[in-house]
């Protein structure tokens, strides 16, 4: 277990075999390959490095929406 917090978790468990990550919230859950928790780790880290450099030229009612293909 790596994170357990109230509407979701993190769960790593390599004994597991190929999926060995797991993300879930509420009733949703997602199996991850290491390479990629891996990639959506980065991913998010690029997503919350461009939020704090934007976030003092938002106003609060303004939306952002984002997309990965």
């Amino acid at each position: 277990m790596v994170r357990d917090q109230k509407g979701w978790r993190l769960l790593r468990d390599f004994k597991k075999g190929k999926f060995c990550f797991l993300i879930g919230v509420d009733n949703w859950s997602i199996e991850l390959q290491k390479s990629e928790f891996y990639s959506l780790y980065l991913l998010l880290l690029k997503i919350n490095e461009q939020l704090l450099d934007i976030k003092n030229e938002l106003m609060e009612e303004e939306l952002i929406n984002l997309q990965l293909e």
